[in-house]
């Protein structure tokens, strides 16, 4: 059942990166920062890595906002 989990994981992560959407539009960067590493984490998509990014540089985390920038 690789598969099948491969696609939970996926939703899982979907699921996750709309909530850190929310989060990051409501101003909790530091949540939303937990539901972004938890969608990477489950499904490493590029984009999410750029998302992680503006997270950090918004919550005044700048290295951290580098290190996703750069990867």
């Amino acid at each position: 059942a690789p598969l099948a989990d491969a696609r939970a994981n996926r939703n899982q992560a979907r699921l996750a990166f709309k909530k850190g959407r929310q989060l990051f539009k409501s101003g909790d960067f530091a949540a939303a920062s937990v539901q972004l590493e938890k969608a990477y984490k489950l499904s490493p998509h590029p984009a999410l890595l750029r998302y992680l990014g503006q997270t950090y540089y918004k919550w005044n985390k700048p290295e951290k906002a580098l290190q996703y920038f750069k990867r």
